[in-house]
């Protein structure tokens, strides 16, 4: 039986038995995001369809579960000189704090620069690489990894990181081209994510493509904000965490999304400073912090709040229950 006799045969059984179902959310002529890659790394048999959506298809839909078994992806943040960042250095305090608060599943270190060392998952992309089309990249690794074997995952992503992991559900959600078809993607939440844009660029200039894309009412911001809180085919909680002490993302911005789940802002805190480089990191210590829930949608303040890695965790992993 030739290749081609065996792809249609899959096809034509797939559509027997199993429903394909439009990815949730996605809108008929939706714009393509700018900066799509230029070839689709499915593979494409009759009527369009693709066999990695056709075995997507034929796996049960994981039901959302509060959980420390599902695999968390870490996805760092924009690399002002250029040289990348290395992965276990960027994100072992994260890691060790995570598993020191019984985290059990695996945690996958995604890295989007072509220099980026020692991450578990790399795209060989440039800072004039669109985040778009690293979205892209993240998309398909979760689809790949977990989505079409039934699993659903988790995104803690710092700084910019947060707009990629913004644009993989997006792309997805939206239906545009090169993105999978469906993703299963629990949590994601974000830390000093610059959501509402950077508002003192001197350190990126604009003839840097992420640098342009992150300024305040950029084309490629005022496009996520057109979709906010994107979901995945399992429903996404979203929790948006920033810093009063944060210069380079200010807490406004880090928490600049609609329709989001939560919201945490850490007060600025002389022991332990939480800003930009250290909110990642920061594995101890009490915190004063205010938070907002969409389970009453008002602000609360307190002076017992977790640190930094430990709310993201809690973010990851509860969902109404805060």
């Amino acid at each position: 039986m030739s290749r081609k006799t065996w792809l249609l045969g899959v096809v034509v059984t797939a559509a027997l038995t199993v429903p394909l179902a439009a990815p949730a959310g996605a809108a008929p002529g939706s714009p393509a995001p700018a900066g799509a890659a230029a070839a689709s790394s499915a593979v494409q048999v009759a009527g369009g369809a693709d066999i990695d959506a056709l075995v997507a298809a034929a796996v049960a839909k994981p039901k959302r579960a509060n959980s420390v078994n599902r695999p968390i992806y870490l996805v760092h943040g924009y690399s002002v000189d250029g040289k990348g960042w290395d992965c276990e250095g960027y994100w072992w305090r994260a890691k060790a704090g995570l598993r020191a608060g019984g985290w059990k599943g695996p945690i996958i270190t995604f890295g989007y620069y072509a220099n980026d060392r020692n991450c578990d998952v790399t795209f060989k992309g440039t800072r004039n690489t669109s985040i778009t089309r690293i979205g892209e990249e993240l998309a398909n690794a979760i689809y790949k990894r977990d989505t079409r074997y039934g699993r659903s995952a988790d995104i803690i992503a710092h700084s910019m990181g947060g707009l990629v992991a913004r644009a993989a559900l997006t792309g997805t959600s939206q239906g545009w081209p090169y993105f999978p078809r469906t993703l299963y993607v629990e949590d994601v939440v974000t830390l000093s994510t610059p959501h509402g844009g950077v508002p003192l660029i001197g350190f990126c200039s604009n003839n840097i493509e992420q640098c342009f894309e992150m300024r305040r009412n950029s084309p490629f911001l005022r496009q996520m904000d057109y979709y906010p809180s994107p979901q995945s085919s399992i429903g996404t909680d979203w929790t948006l965490i920033g810093a009063d002490n944060d210069y380079v993302v200010p807490a406004w911005s880090a928490i600049a999304m609609r329709n989001v789940g939560h919201m945490v802002v850490f007060y600025k805190n002389k022991a332990i400073p939480v800003n930009h480089q250290s909110i990642h990191k920061i594995t101890s210590g009490v915190f004063k912090v205010r938070y907002w829930n969409y389970t009453d949608k008002k602000w609360h303040t307190v002076n017992n709040g977790a640190h930094p890695v430990r709310t993201a965790q809690n973010a990851a992993y509860w969902w109404y229950r805060w």
